[in-house]
């Protein structure tokens, strides 16, 4: 039998060492770009429930459209009142019934709408998945904690600043009319007025006789 020279068995040890492939999984929307979902205000309208409006906030620097999914709505008080609404986006690309699409490199504002049974439902917090427009390819999925404050509010103040202000120019305008000087009207006094009090007395008539008071006549002297 012959030796097994050192080459025969470095040429047979290469062909049966197995190949090792290096690399990394790499998530899709990393490779091609992520859309950003954030919320803008969150405010409510209704006495005897709550209907909400959520302005969302979608940014997108993939080369493709993207579809963003509300997959749930969990208020913090109360509970849901039938199926939530958003409207659509700057394309046309659904994946699933609550769903909003966002194109290529762009960004849109789409508004969620939902009702909670009570009427003063302060917080939600909203589930949603991003979706590929071409197939519905699920991209991520998270979640957003909203604060939901009275709609109309900052208006509210407004209004009221301004029927403060209108107030107190009506204010100022009734007080500058009471505060006008009025003409006096008294009449000064005339001479010689009927009042016995400030009349003069009448002059003394003089008398021609002093017997004429008593009616006797003295005889005539001779």
């Amino acid at each position: 039998m012959s030796a097994i020279s050192r080459r025969a068995v470095a040429k047979g040890a290469a062909w049966t060492a197995p190949a090792v492939a290096v690399g990394a999984v790499v998530p899709v929307y990393a490779a091609s770009g992520q859309v950003t979902v954030t919320a803008l205000t969150a405010c409510r309208t209704g006495s005897n429930f709550s209907d909400v409006s959520v302005t969302l906030s979608l940014v997108s620097t993939m080369s493709t459209d993207a579809v963003v999914t509300i997959t749930s709505v969990t208020p913090g008080q109360g509970s849901l009142q039938g199926s939530p609404s958003i409207t659509r986006g700057s394309c046309t690309s659904t994946c699933g019934t609550t769903s909003t699409c966002v194109a290529a490199r762009s960004a849109t504002t789409p508004t969620l709408s939902f009702r909670v049974s009570t009427p003063n439902v302060t917080s939600a917090t909203i589930g949603y998945s991003v979706y590929s427009a071409d197939g519905c390819t699920l991209l991520r999925s998270g979640t957003l904690s909203v604060t939901i404050v009275p709609c109309g509010g900052q208006r509210s103040a407004e209004t009221s600043t301004s029927s403060s202000s209108s107030s107190s120019t009506t204010g100022t305008s009734t007080s500058s009319s009471t505060s006008s000087p009025t003409p006096s009207t008294t009449t000064p006094a005339t001479s010689g007025a009927s009042d016995p009090a400030s009349a003069p007395a009448p002059a003394a008539t003089p008398s021609t006789t002093g017997d004429q008071a008593t009616g006797s006549t003295s005889p005539a002297q001779p």
